[in-house]
């Protein structure tokens, strides 16, 4: 018998899930093969993804791969594109957040009977992994950005991995051509048109029988909107990060190009965040978003976030940048009293007049329409609402629903 190709295995695998994991099949049909031997021998992996959906691989490594692996395998890129996580990890570390968004996808392959490769971060039947010198626990009920930012805590401990590599802001080279940068706008672009595949493979999975194991959730998430908060609140920091440019020393671009580039100073951004803990937060939101806060003041290291807790007045003041992510884990909701949100004005005029960015936790229901309007004139913001709070306060910032 004619030994097959890798290419060859991989259209087989393609063919094979189409019986028995119709869902899946949907989407690893929107992949596009690419020998890339030499380059994913560079980058230490056997394949990788891109963001439109071009699929590297490397001819000896796949040919290792059993066929069962295989189809695993190539699922767990596709789920990559669907789940959106080339746009959703923002400016966060790579690596770990590819091996957090890794330990999602093969806790949700291994649940609905994939065989994965050993070499992937797998999860054991309770659905918990030990990552370094910590244990991740209900990963079933996770997102990647939560298991970041539990890894996160214990960073230089994290091992590598070699399963796949995810090509964060790449695109498909044409002939002759080198890859190139894919902007913000073309990742937005991308992020719906994977969308749109999702919603397709639900479509269809559904008219077969029931979506696949802890799909309803995830389908849920990406089409309504649940995660898009968190990609909302690090498009606006972004936006907001002052840059300028100097010539007192090159940029280290300068000596590859034979031009001499100027250096890109990044100023630091002042960023005050206040939270309303008069009694309608709830423990479980208030945790989540101070994960995301403190992700984003990691992710960013030129912004200095100052954290207010406060009820009808200050209850406590942390400084983001000095703490770890045991002491935002162990941050409790202090008050519970009336809610205002003046002493927040109040105190940013006294101690940080040029704060740049107030991002607020809240319900809305206080006196915002009083208060913002005294800020600083360069301060901007941001107003987070978890479900039930007040609308009608796009007058007075950016405002961001928790849904």
């Amino acid at each position: 018998m004619t030994k097959l190709s890798a290419y060859d295995e991989i259209i087989r695998a393609k063919v094979q899930l189409q019986k028995t994991h119709p869902f899946f099949s949907y989407l690893v049909l929107h992949l596009v093969p690419v020998e890339a031997g030499k380059m994913m021998k560079e980058m230490g992996a056997p394949i990788g993804v891109d963001a439109e959906g071009t699929l590297y691989y490397d001819p000896d490594e796949i040919l290792k791969f059993s066929r069962d692996e295989l189809k695993s395998v190539l699922v767990h890129e596709a789920m990559h594109l669907v789940l959106l996580h080339l746009l959703r990890a923002g400016s966060r570390d790579k690596r770990l957040y590819n091996v957090a968004s890794d330990i999602v996808v093969n806790d949700m392959l291994k649940s609905n009977g994939f065989h994965l490769p050993s070499s992937g971060c797998i999860t054991d039947s309770a659905h918990k992994i030990r990552i370094g010198p910590i244990c991740v626990e209900n990963v079933d009920k996770k997102t990647a950005e939560e298991i970041y930012n539990e890894i996160y805590a214990v960073a230089e401990k994290v091992p590598k991995t070699k399963f796949d590599i995810h090509m964060h802001g790449k695109k498909r080279p044409k002939k002759g051509e080198e890859s190139e940068g894919m902007g913000a706008g073309e990742l937005e672009k991308e992020a719906k048109k994977w969308k749109g595949v999702l919603a397709e493979a639900s479509s269809y999975s559904r008219q077969r029988g029931l979506l696949p194991s802890g799909m309803e959730r995830i389908v849920g998430e990406i089409l309504h909107g649940k995660v898009s908060w968190r990609h909302r609140l690090y498009k606006f920091i972004t936006s907001e990060l002052p840059v300028d440019f100097s010539y007192m020393k090159p940029h280290k671009k300068s000596f590859s190009t034979g031009f001499y580039m100027p250096y890109i100073q990044k100023e630091k951004l002042e960023c005050v965040v206040a939270v309303d803990t008069s009694g309608s937060i709830q423990e479980k939101e208030f945790q989540i978003f101070m994960s995301e806060i403190y992700s984003i003041s990691k992710a960013f290291p030129n912004v200095s976030m100052t954290v207010l807790i406060c009820d009808a007045k200050i209850q406590d003041v942390i400084d983001l940048n000095n703490a770890t992510y045991s002491d935002i884990k162990d941050i409790k909701i202090k008050g519970g009293g009336g809610t205002s949100h003046t002493p927040i004005v109040e105190w940013i005029n006294k101690n940080k007049p040029t704060t740049r960015v107030l991002i607020s936790l809240t319900d809305g229901y206080s006196d915002i329409e009083r208060a913002y309007p005294n800020l600083p004139g360069s301060c901007k913001n941001i107003i987070v609402l978890p479900q039930g709070g007040k609308g009608g306060l796009e007058k007075y910032g950016e405002v961001i629903n928790i849904v």
